[in-house]
């Protein structure tokens, strides 16, 4: 199942809410970085506090309790991520793609990079994800 944020500004807010989302429901939650895994830095810190934020990008893994543990990656599927939730906030269509198809994602949960009134020239993310995927439910 795919489900998506309307919401595309790269907000610490909409991170944090998603991120609690996609938690629910699984025992494995994978974060998708957008590039490379720097990227994602202010915001894990924000979510996970700054000591486990800093073992989740050594580690790509995180054990929050008993019953869920979160898995990092960039490019490379290399974290131990092996079955569930997948949350991919702000990346590229073919990043994506690449997460609706892997075979160990249950669901997605996909924060757009753009959307409508992102400006002149800009590509209309929103759009296009809701065009390619549109039995995605909105969060």
């Amino acid at each position: 199942m795919q489900y998506h944020s309307t919401e595309h500004l790269e907000r610490h807010e909409e991170f944090r809410r998603m991120l609690i989302l996609a938690a629910q429901g699984t025992s494995q939650l994978l974060i998708v970085s957008p590039d490379k895994i720097d990227t994602l830095e202010d915001y894990l810190k924000a979510s996970f506090q700054e000591a486990p934020a800093r073992k989740l990008r050594k580690e790509k893994s995180l054990k929050i309790n008993d019953s869920l543990t979160v898995f990092l990656e960039a490019k490379d599927p290399n974290s131990g991520f092996s079955r569930g939730h997948v949350f991919i906030p702000w990346a590229s269509m073919h990043t994506v793609d690449r997460a609706v198809n892997d075979s160990r994602s249950i669901s997605t949960f996909y924060i757009p990079h753009s959307g409508p009134d992102s400006g002149p020239g800009t590509v209309d993310e929103l759009a296009l994800y809701k065009n390619k995927y549109p039995s995605s439910k909105e969060l």
